[in-house]
């Protein structure tokens, strides 16, 4: 760096001897170093940027992982109750003409009294 800083000055003392063209010259090199610089700069953002933006993506994936097997556990459940609920209703509709026939037989028994 400082070996880079000596030869920077050594060639401004030279560019100074070359009067109002070694100014523009030693100018035009200064700025396109910072500019250098600045593109260094941005690019270290923009890199930050797409890692986090990575890290995000992971993240929203896992959690999406999460609801998803929440979900899949909740419709799980649903249908174990449906299950229970048709093989409810199946055993009730089965026992219905047993009781129906019972009623009825009741009710003609007691209409002949």
């Amino acid at each position: 760096m400082i070996h880079t800083i000596f030869q920077i000055e050594q060639a401004g003392n030279k560019l100074l001897d070359y009067g109002i063209l070694g100014v523009v010259l030693l100018f035009i090199g200064f700025f396109a170093w910072k500019m250098y610089q600045k593109i260094n700069a941005d690019q270290e953002v923009w890199r930050s940027e797409a890692i986090q933006s990575r890290k995000d993506l992971i993240e929203l994936s896992v959690k999406q992982n999460e609801l998803n097997s929440k979900l899949v556990d909740i419709r799980e459940k649903d249908v174990e109750q449906n299950k229970d609920n048709h093989n409810n209703i199946k055993r009730h509709l089965e026992r219905l003409p047993e009781e129906v026939a019972k009623e009825v037989k009741i009710n003609l028994t007691s209409s002949r009294t």
